[in-house]
């Protein structure tokens, strides 16, 4: 009897180990692409020189696929994004309308095989499994699977939020639409204007998909301060905003400045917050977030008229503590640190506490101990945008002189940063307080469009649902990668996260949305002291490049310093060719080369 037990279980492992192989050779087979020239347009099967829905095509930019509703060109989707068919996934694999990894789909199907082949082989078990009483450790099937049905992974409820204008239009409005100042404030006729009408649906859409599955937002704080003509507009688009977030599963806070930040003047009367703040939570859930200090009679209102609403307030203080009158309904901060992250250029001047009396790495961690001792849930911001940073500042208060906070002249937070300040923040907090990451993206456009092309603004790429590209891309992609970690204060894979930068100081100049290539600013990053004027932008130098921590240089003739290695003509060094008579890094591999 035992040799027949033996004799089945090794005919179980034969066909499973059989499963299992050619279920591999069927997802490898499945992932090959059609490679066809990008230039041919995606057309009807009409035309002689058509290019049949469905078809996936690569040129240098990424691999894209001819929609069959549009008849255009789109990006292929990551992972858990919303999907009809394969062939718009980049994995080629499209399971329950959510894009799945290779990986995800074999982990799948190995995990259904193993727990069939535990259930033949402890069927008594399989029947005490989900009794309350049941010891595990003797369950013969909960060790065979050793799957969560015996141990539930323990991962940090942490929240990887944004918040942006809920009209996502560039910033030329920003100061007269209501959050600043009043349309009627700077001379502009009556409500709402042509360049802050609600988005369209596909720009929602784009956006959400961008949001969720490019940066690893979970939660999307979506402000409004009156843009558009009526409330009802405002109803109709934030429906249009829960139907599309629904489908990539990103969670919508509405989110409300009630005045003015330059002047305090109301943006709504009582009846219209009233009307807002009920349909906002009957669609999305009892939560609301406010921005702007004078909310203290908004927040009372709506806490008497809905007390069952739970209210977040964004961009909080350090002066402002939970027991202020104007708080007193709050129950989350998104903590603004943006003082504390953005002192000194130098990172090692950063961590040595250098910088403004009461704007120090010691100050930040200070203050985290401040809020851990209240009662009060805690986001706290990551920070895109830094100060005007140079070469001369002084390293003992780490500020050029005079101070400035210029949208032009403002230079990206140092790359590391953030990733160091998570570190402080983590160590310092406690997990009943601490509840994750935030970035203000409102910001983070109001600098992009006053430095960046239009076409590479950060709004103009999140409605066209495309990697934002432009000058503070390399601490938005920073971000992306502690927002991707299952605990974004596992401190091994954040120092991990810090060591695979090239230099605490690499700024992304050609913009591989990969993070696995950097061109960097050299004579900054590296230590150079090339001094530009205060009203031009940093000079770039495309002779270096970085891959995997360590730069590379392509026909730089000073020998003196040792942070760079020589690179010989035509050598490619990640995904680029040195074109050595140029003095260049090129995607394009030159011509001469063989």
């Amino acid at each position: 009897m035992r040799r027949g037990v033996k004799k089945n279980n090794f005919l179980i492992w034969i066909t499973l180990t059989v499963a299992v192989l050619l279920l591999i050779v069927i997802l490898i087979y499945s992932q090959r692409k059609i490679i066809l020239s990008p230039e041919r347009n995606c057309i009807p099967f009409s035309s002689n020189n058509s290019i049949p829905p469905e078809t996936r095509v690569q040129n240098t930019t990424g691999v894209y696929y001819c929609d069959p509703i549009t008849l255009n060109y789109l990006p292929v989707k990551n992972n858990i994004a919303t999907c009809r068919s394969d062939f718009e996934c980049s994995s080629n694999s499209c399971i329950n309308g959510k894009c799945k990894s290779v990986g995800e789909n074999l982990n799948q199907q190995t995990d259904f095989l193993k727990r069939i082949f535990c259930t033949i082989t402890n069927p008594i078990d399989v029947l005490k499994k989900s009794q309350a009483d049941q010891n595990a450790s003797n369950n013969n099937y909960l060790n065979c699977i050793d799957t969560k049905d015996k141990k539930q992974d323990s991962i940090p409820n942490q929240e990887r939020s944004a918040w942006l204008q809920m009209d996502i239009a560039d910033q030329n409005h920003f100061l007269c639409s209501g959050f600043w100042f009043t349309r009627e404030e700077c001379g502009l006729p009556g409500q709402g204007c042509s360049f802050c009408s609600p988005p369209p649906q596909n720009e929602i859409s784009n956006a959400v998909g961008l949001l969720k599955n490019y940066y690893n937002y979970d939660t999307v704080y979506l402000v409004y301060y009156d843009q558009f003509n009526s409330t009802q507009e405002y109803k109709n688009n934030l429906q249009i905003w829960k139907d599309e977030s629904d489908k990539v599963g990103l969670k919508v806070v509405p989110s409300f400045s009630f005045t003015t930040h330059a002047t305090h003047k109301p943006n709504f009367n009582n009846s219209e917050v009233l009307e807002m703040v009920n349909f906002s939570t009957n669609l999305l859930g009892n939560q609301i977030a406010v921005i702007g200090g004078n909310s203290s009679p908004y927040l009372q209102l709506i806490k008497s008229a809905y007390p069952n609403v739970h209210e977040t307030r964004l961009s909080i203080q350090p002066s402002e503590n939970p027991g202020d009158p104007h708080l007193v309904n709050v129950d989350k901060f998104v903590e603004d640190t943006w003082t504390w992250i953005t002192a000194c250029y130098n990172n090692t001047d950063w961590s040595n506490n250098q910088g403004p009396v009461g704007w120090t790495r010691q100050d930040l961690k200070n203050y985290v101990t401040k809020r851990n001792n209240q009662s009060i849930t805690n986001i706290w911001n990551q920070i895109a945008v830094g100060w005007p940073y140079e070469p001369n500042e002084s390293t003992s208060n780490c500020r050029p002189t005079p101070v400035k906070d210029d949208a032009i002249l403002n230079d990206p937070v140092p790359i590391g940063r953030n990733i160091l300040a998570a570190q402080d923040i983590c160590s310092r907090s406690n997990s009943s307080t601490f509840k994750g990451f935030s970035n203000n993206l409102m910001i983070l456009e109001v600098n992009s469009m006053s430095v960046d092309s239009t076409s590479k603004r950060f709004m103009t790429s999140l409605k066209n649902g495309v990697p934002y590209t432009g000058k503070f891309s390399a601490p938005m992609e920073e971000t992306k990668n502690i927002f991707n970690l299952k605990d974004m204060c596992d401190q091994t894979r954040l120092n991990n996260l810090l060591a695979g930068q090239c230099s605490y100081q690499v700024f992304n100049d050609l913009n591989n949305t990969l993070g696995l290539h950097y061109n960097s600013w050299y004579w900054i990053s590296a230590g150079w002291k090339t001094v530009p004027t205060l009203t031009s932008p940093w000079i770039t130098d495309t002779r270096f490049t970085c891959l995997n921590g360590g730069y590379y240089n392509c026909n730089f003739s000073n020998e003196t310093v040792s942070w760079t290695t020589d690179s010989t003509d035509c050598q490619k060094v990640g995904n680029y060719y040195c074109d050595y008579t140029a003095a260049n890094w090129v995607i394009k591999k030159p011509s001469r080369c063989a």
